[in-house]
């Protein structure tokens, strides 16, 4: 089944699955605009391809993955750059770019995820800890995190208390990748320390001296409370 338009050429093909196909001018000329009416579930998707002299993309409706909704640079509906499901939900597969440069690592946002964290003590003997999970947020390559514990028993404490177990890989790309992180509350470590650095290339937490350049010590003890929250940059994947 076949017809023209004198404007240029439409031909109807019944095949496998019903296409329409709009060129430009001539039986084979690009660009070229192919709509595929798709045969069914489990069969070729519904989908129009847009055919711009050998560059492909197609948006339609990918039967096979509970009918979502999908825009792809190809031939059909398979490796999507974005992906609507039927809540609504959009996945962009390669992230959002916020600002005016194609491209752009810096003004790309690829990513956003909450999730939590073991958190393990060290200058110290831990026991009876009452809660090692911490909970952050990742948003691109910042990620914001928070602990609290309400009771532990520390034993034989040194100079050096830390908190190991960050989510993600602090970066290290320049010396300002060192980032504070403050104790808000709690009797666990000495020096009236208000807090620390996270390590580059690391995922610990150092408490230091509060005014001082020196590593602060937990207090031995039991009931040992402690609460702390920061925010660093990360370069892991997500």
């Amino acid at each position: 089944m076949a017809s023209e338009l004198t404007a240029g050429k439409i031909t109807a093909e019944d095949a496998t699955a019903a296409t329409l196909t709009v060129r430009s001018t001539g039986a084979n000329a690009n660009p070229r605009l192919i709509i595929d009416a798709g045969g069914g579930s489990g069969t070729a998707d519904p989908h129009i391809k847009f055919d711009s002299d050998g560059v492909d993309w197609s948006v339609g409706v990918d039967q096979d993955d509970s009918d979502s909704f999908k825009i792809a640079k190809s031939s059909g509906l398979g490796t999507p750059k974005l992906t609507i499901d039927s809540a609504g939900l959009a996945t962009f597969a390669n992230g959002i770019n916020l600002g005016n440069v194609a491209s752009a690592t810096a003004t790309t946002l690829d990513g956003y995820k909450e999730g939590t964290f073991t958190v393990t003590y060290g200058g110290t003997t831990a026991s009876a800890v009452t809660n090692s999970t911490g909970i952050y947020v990742r948003i691109g390559g910042l990620v914001w995190f928070s602990y609290y514990n309400n009771g532990a028993t520390f034993a034989s404490s040194s100079a050096g208390a830390t908190l190991l177990g960050l989510p993600y890989t602090c970066a290290n790309s320049s010396d300002s990748n060192y980032t504070a992180f403050t104790y808000q509350y709690g009797n666990a470590v000495d020096g009236n320390s208000r807090g620390g650095y996270i390590g580059r290339n690391g995922t610990t937490m150092y408490f230091m001296d509060d005014g001082a350049t020196s590593a602060a010590t937990y207090v031995d003890g039991s009931g040992q409370k402690i609460m702390v929250s920061g925010c660093y940059q990360t370069n892991d994947a997500f």
